[in-house]
């Protein structure tokens, strides 16, 4: 496989940082520093957005093969035996599926960033024979959202590749729509473990499954945490029950009692009751499957209801900074949350400056999963052309080091398990507090 792209745009992203500088104050995780312009209801349309090329300008080949410290891990050679084929013309679009409005938005646009600084840099190396668009498909998260978006997103010819759908539920619903449209999807993001039982030939993911989250969570909460009265609750959603059920499990195993088992109802603004239920349990710790939005509410609820000192674990959707923001920081101070991606907080610093430059942000929960698939994605247009089918085979036979992480996909389009992270809520922001290796 060729590396000159990813050589240039390396280089591309050094001369950003000296020309930009430092850009925008200090945020924190999934703070995108972008207030969505609509929360209301779905689109009647199929909500696809075209977002055009900023005012990106075409590089001439430099020829330089020597990467620049972009924090960029040099990908290894991939062989996949394809010639170049597919008329791209002058534009071709990479759609991005995922939450843009609601009450989810944050961790949406925290990836839909990450691939766009991917394909502004990829636009930028002058390395492609034409422009690469990003067609933005807000789902708000909801499944039943989601599969007008993909119907229209399949029947587009433009289209070529789809980096998600973001949660797990609406890639269960969208995922028969690409698959029977021979469309490559790659979610940066949806863990549940069932999606890549379906089939589904089309189908990868650039993040580890919930079968390997939610024993890290139970042995954490077990192990290092010392509880052995534990309330497990979930949001009802594909994601929240399917990783609260595998907690519940491997809790158990690990010996702990599940005092409490409920799930409810996302969006619900008063959660007293299982609150009450929760402080009367004799729980000393209790894990939440869902979003950041809910997870914050409960965990604020708790609080005014004077169970605070029960300690409160969730997981990747709860890691976002607006957790804090709705819980309150003083009701958010001590929680915890467990996260099977890429640790944004320590990424490498010029990375972080030139997506600071790029957004006056920091990048949150999946920014960079959401970044890898696009430099993949890139690099397929780049070796085998436009045609969805071959860039479904060139990403069956890929194998390198993408931005410090080794991605290969097996047969049902999962990549090896790997590093899990735990970060707790200290003075209002996360701070990463373990490094577990799966």
């Amino acid at each position: 496989m060729s590396k000159k792209l990813l050589s240039v745009l390396g280089l591309l992203m050094a001369l950003t940082l000296l020309a930009a500088g430092c850009g925008g104050g200090e945020a924190e995780p999934g703070d995108t520093g972008t207030t969505p312009a609509d929360t209301g209801t779905a689109p009647a349309d199929t909500g696809t957005e075209e977002m055009t090329d900023t005012g990106t300008e075409e590089m001439t080949d430099t020829g330089t093969e020597e990467m620049t410290e972009t924090g960029t891990e040099e990908m290894t050679e991939t062989e996949t035996g394809a010639a170049p084929v597919g008329d791209c013309g002058d534009t071709v679009k990479i759609a991005y599926q995922g939450p843009l409005t609601g009450p989810n938005a944050a961790l949406g646009i925290n990836m839909l960033n990450g691939l766009q600084l991917a394909v502004d840099e990829a636009n930028e190396s002058g390395e492609l024979d034409f422009m690469v668009e990003i067609e933005s498909l807000d789902s708000q998260g909801d499944p039943a959202v989601a599969p007008p978006l993909a119907q229209g997103a399949a029947a587009d010819e433009s289209v070529v590749a789809v980096v998600g759908p973001a949660f797990s539920g609406e890639t269960a619903a969208s995922g028969p729509i690409y698959e029977q449209a021979g469309l490559p999807f790659l979610s940066p993001s949806a863990t549940n473990p069932d999606l890549s039982q379906n089939g589904w030939e089309y189908f990868f993911r650039t993040v580890a499954t919930d079968a390997t989250q939610g024993p890290v969570a139970a042995r954490f909460i077990y192990e290092n945490l010392g509880a052995t009265q534990v309330a497990v609750v979930d949001d009802a959603s594909e994601y929240g029950k399917g990783l609260a059920d595998i907690v519940e499990q491997s809790l158990t195993e690990n010996g702990a009692t599940i005092v409490l088992r409920e799930g409810v109802e996302a969006g619900t603004q008063d959660y007293s009751a299982v609150v009450g239920q929760i402080a009367q349990s004799g729980a000393e710790a209790m894990f939440y499957g869902g979003y950041f939005s809910d997870a914050g509410l409960i965990r604020r609820q708790l609080v005014d209801n004077g169970a605070g000192d029960i300690t409160f674990v969730s997981d990747d959707g709860a890691f976002d900074n607006a957790l804090v923001e709705v819980a309150g920081a003083d009701a958010a101070e001590g929680l915890w949350v467990t996260f099977p991606g890429a640790d944004p907080l320590s990424a490498d610093p010029a990375f972080l400056e030139a997506y600071n430059a790029a957004f006056d942000a920091d990048p949150g929960a999946f920014t960079i999963e959401a970044y890898q698939s696009g430099l993949i994605l890139t690099q397929a247009l780049q070796e085998v052309g436009c045609d969805r089918t071959a860039i479904r085979d060139f990403l069956d036979e890929f194998s390198a080091e993408v931005f410090g992480k080794q991605i290969e996909f097996d047969d049902n389009g999962d990549i090896a398990a790997q590093t899990f992270f735990v970060y707790q809520v200290e003075n209002g922001a996360f701070v990463q507090k373990e490094e577990v290796q799966a």
